[in-house]
């Protein structure tokens, strides 16, 4: 199994915007995880396997603004590990 580390630089606005772009990432094919990363969470981190990077992030950009493809990783990996992929997005919107 290959493994893909994919980080896009993303511009967010508020955390309806911030929950949305997880969402986004998360239904994407291949996707195993995604979490926001970075000193002001500016970035979006996807790890799975065989995820279209290109795609993902025209579809971040389309859907909220900004959206920056800064690097893909790619690691093979021996054993297959199961992870359940969950979303909390809970905000105070008034």
């Amino acid at each position: 199994m290959v493994q893909q580390k994919i980080v896009i630089k993303m511009q967010v606005r508020c955390d309806k915007c911030r929950c949305k772009a997880l969402e986004i990432a998360a239904v994407a094919d291949g996707v195993i995880s995604a979490a926001w990363e970075g000193e002001d969470k500016d970035k979006v981190v996807v790890m799975g396997d065989g995820v279209d990077a290109a795609t993902l992030t025209r579809n971040l950009s389309k859907k909220l603004g900004f959206a920056d493809l800064l690097f893909k990783q790619v690691h093979n990996v021996n054993h297959v590990h199961h992870l359940h992929l969950s979303i909390n997005c809970t905000s105070n919107i008034m």
